[in-house]
């Protein structure tokens, strides 16, 4: 078995390691005691509990497994700070907690921690950025249909 893992390529022991750190990690955020999700304070201290286990655990910090952290999908997450049943603590709570999980992954892909095209995804598909281009028009539009139909009538054949 040694003879075995020293043939093994040393990327592909880092590989595997770091994929059973991740699956640990998600194990332990999957199975965290439940919590009130609709009390201000608790949120907060599960918000604590999830960056100290990302920094425990050596793992990077994203919405998904924050929001599995607080029992939930980060679709969820988003009905959680749209629900108006809740308190209005609670919903800010969890934006508190979405807003540090956003600028924690905005520094590391400040940092280049984070490849550009994964966090740019991400950021698009979690946090609603997009790419957006305003076009401004200005000057005078005919609104005269007489007007509009002689212009047109100069360069467009009529057969």
């Amino acid at each position: 078995m040694a003879n075995e893992l020293q043939k093994t390529d040393p990327v592909d022991i880092e590989r595997r390691n770091a994929n059973i750190r991740h699956i640990d990690h998600t194990m332990g955020l999957a199975m965290m005691k439940p919590l009130e999700v609709w009390d201000a304070e608790h949120i907060g201290i599960r918000t604590a509990e999830y960056l100290e286990k990302c920094k425990e655990d050596g793992v990077r910090v994203n919405l998904s497994s924050y929001a599995l952290s607080l029992g939930t999908t980060p679709d969820g997450l988003n009905e959680m700070m749209c629900d108006k049943s809740r308190t209005q603590e609670s919903r800010n709570a969890i934006q508190k907690g979405v807003a540090m999980v956003e600028s924690v992954m905005i520094e590391m892909m400040m940092e280049q921690r984070i490849n550009p095209v994964t966090g740019i995804f991400l950021l698009k598909n979690h946090f609603g950025y997009k790419d957006q281009s305003e076009i401004s028009f200005k000057g005078h539009i005919e609104t005269d249909k007489k007007t509009l139909q002689a212009k047109y009538r100069a360069v467009v054949d009529e057969d």
